[in-house]
């Protein structure tokens, strides 16, 4: 799914940090909701999913939420769900990835301080808590 959303602003020379989760309130029917900068092109998902690109029925809606964020101020609150993946950050992972040691080699070579390398937890109980 990352690469489905990541694939929507490749194109664009500078692509930013894009925000989005799938809504699963309708199990049948999961929609993806994202905020990029500039406007995202879903055709490769649509085409990858089967649709047809001509049926305005099942074209990906879009929105500019610049009015919105025009509204925010100071000490609003707002409720929102979040999914995340829950990691930590160590200087010294039990076995690191042949990615991790090549980072941890090329930092010690250059006498820099190694940056942490981030873990995720993958016990309910490390994920519960």
């Amino acid at each position: 799914m990352h690469a489905a959303v990541a694939g929507a602003v490749a194109w664009h020379t500078e692509p930013d940090r894009t925000l989005w989760r799938v809504d699963t309130d309708a199990p049948h029917r999961p929609h993806l909701y994202a905020v990029t900068q500039v406007q995202p092109d879903w055709s490769h998902v649509t085409e990858q999913a089967g649709w047809l690109i001509d049926d305005p029925s099942v074209k990906p809606a879009t929105a500019d939420y610049a009015s919105l964020l025009g509204k925010l101020k100071t000490g609003q609150e707002y409720a929102f769900r979040l999914t995340a993946a829950p990691v930590q950050n160590t200087q010294t992972p039990n076995r690191m990835s042949p990615n991790q040691m090549k980072r941890a080699a090329e930092a010690e070579a250059k006498g820099e301080r190694r940056r942490g390398f981030r873990l995720g937890h993958r016990t309910a109980k490390h994920q519960l808590a």
